[in-house]
């Protein structure tokens, strides 16, 4: 901004590779892998679901997760980084039928 030399080069750390997140959990355990490294940008967007206030997780079972979207549809998919997961088993649409968008 000063149009000087940077000291160094920001740092954006969005995701780990899952191998390098593993080995820093088996040494640090639960400490927190963005706090330790530390961020310069951060991404911020609104949620432009139809309804985000019912999003979230139903029901664990085992390795999978029932979840239902900001969309609504509920969907079976893998436990790990449920926020992340994009595909999975849809087990219900969020509007099985034809309905009037002015009416919901």
């Amino acid at each position: 901004m000063r149009f000087q030399q940077p000291d160094r080069v920001p740092r954006y750390w969005s995701a780990f590779w899952p191998e390098f997140e593993a080995n820093w959990k088996s040494h640090h355990g639960d400490d927190d892998i963005h706090s330790a490294f530390g961020d310069d940008m951060f991404l911020v967007a609104p949620d432009e679901t139809a309804w985000p206030g019912r999003a979230g997780v139903i029901e664990n079972r085992g390795d999978k997760v029932l979840v239902r979207s900001g969309w609504g549809e509920v969907k079976l998919t893998q436990a790990v980084r449920v926020e992340q997961q994009l595909m999975g088993e849809l087990v219900e649409a969020a509007l099985p039928e034809r309905v009037d968008p002015e009416t919901l």
